[in-house]
């Protein structure tokens, strides 16, 4: 298959990859990782390498169709939609590497690489790089990525602490998936086709090429000139979660209209089918209306935050209303879900129905910190002219 590159094509290959996505769907939730072929399909889509530098053979997309192309994968299944949006995201540390580091780790076609970011532990500075030891959790995407991104907290003496609000200290090392290890740690409720084991990386000694500082508004390396690398990190690495959600609740949505059809509810109405019934139309109205609101907000605020970064900064109060889209983003998603699952009355229950696993899903989903109710008082903080909390908006 011929890699895409633009915004479309990957789209559309998402899309076309659908009937394959839902082939696999039941055996990612039982093995608890997503199956081979259904990664390899996504590689060859260019999934993974829709925001990687063109100049290191990848896309170099646009913010608003990496948006639309993790709500696609989510629409068709929601741990194929967060693997999708890791792996492509998790590209995003590039530019704080050196050329060094990133030639190799993208030079490999089929490289994916996948982050643990909490806890951040600290590393200790040796001769020739630095000593990692410890241990990451939520590392979604770790049973086929090629690579390992793991947080860490820099030697104090060696920050400049000059990088204007952002943590000087907070950085991240880059291993070999088979440099680290992996507990068997996934067991969860939902998500679950996501593999998002701990890993752990005992007493190695990482090159300094392969390790690197949180660095905002910093330099980058030579292939990270361009527009797209002006975007706020957690517009990648954060904030699509909320499109991954907008996907689940639109693919529960689309199910629930498609069993109404036929289906005739016991109860009041006859033998109406449930597409017939006032009650179905009032819920299916307030699910829409949820998703695709919280949708056209979360997008129009990826444009602006785009056409910032394009015209060379993003501000402080669009970061903030990026963060709250997409934490709105997910509260509409699980709103819709919860309606779309009463509206479909006893056939929810069903395990063949898709609207278990979407509920536990967007349960799931809604526990991340990044999407999290904690999300708005920290952004009401910031609309109300205080400093924000956390130094991560800032990345």
């Amino acid at each position: 298959m011929t890699t895409a590159t633009s915004a479309d094509q990957v789209i559309q290959a998402a899309t076309n990859l659908a009937p394959l996505i839902r082939e696999y769907s039941d055996e990612a939730e039982q093995n608890l990782r997503l199956s081979t072929p259904v990664v390899d399909a996504l590689t060859d889509a260019g999934v993974f390498r829709y925001l990687v530098p063109q100049s290191l053979g990848g896309g170099e997309g646009d913010p608003p169709g990496f948006y639309r192309m993790v709500e696609e994968l989510g629409r068709v299944d929601g741990s194929t939609g967060w693997c999708g949006y890791v792996g492509s995201g998790g590209s995003f540390i590039g530019p704080n590497l050196s050329d060094e580091a990133a030639q190799p780790i993208w030079s490999d076609p089929r490289a994916v690489l996948a982050g643990g970011v909490f806890p951040f532990q600290p590393i200790v500075r040796e001769a020739g790089g630095y000593r990692v030891n410890g241990q990451w959790s939520y590392v979604s995407g770790s049973t086929h990525a090629t690579y390992l991104m793991a947080s860490c907290i820099l030697p104090s003496d060696e920050s400049p602490g000059n990088e204007a609000q952002a943590d000087p200290n907070l950085g991240f090392v880059v291993v070999p998936r088979d440099a680290a290890e992996s507990p068997d740690t996934w067991d969860v409720l939902g998500l679950n086709g996501t593999g998002s084991h701990d890993v752990a990386i005992r007493s190695i000694l990482v090159s300094e090429l392969f390790t690197a500082q949180f660095r905002p508004g910093g330099p980058k390396g030579s292939h990270y000139q361009g527009q797209l690398y002006r975007f706020p990190f957690t517009g990648f690495f954060a904030q699509p979660m909320g499109a991954v959600a907008l996907g689940i609740a639109q693919g529960a949505i689309d199910s629930v209209i498609d069993v109404a059809q036929s289906k005739v509810p016991v109860g009041g109405g006859g033998q109406s089918t449930l597409n017939e019934r006032p009650l179905f139309h009032l819920q299916i109205a307030e699910a829409v209306a949820a998703a695709s609101s919280a949708r056209t907000w979360l997008y129009q605020v990826v444009q602006e935050n785009w056409e910032l970064a394009q015209a060379g900064e993003v501000p402080l109060a669009a970061r903030n209303l990026l963060a709250l889209a997409a934490a709105h983003a997910t509260k509409s998603a699980r709103q819709a879900i919860e309606v779309m699952y009463l509206a479909a009355g006893g056939s929810a229950n069903y395990n063949k129905s898709p609207l278990p696993r979407a509920g536990r899903d967007i349960h799931a989903l809604t526990q991340h910190v990044a999407t999290s109710p904690q999300q708005f008082p920290n952004a009401g903080r910031i609309l109300a002219g205080l400093e924000p909390d956390s130094p991560f908006i800032f990345l």
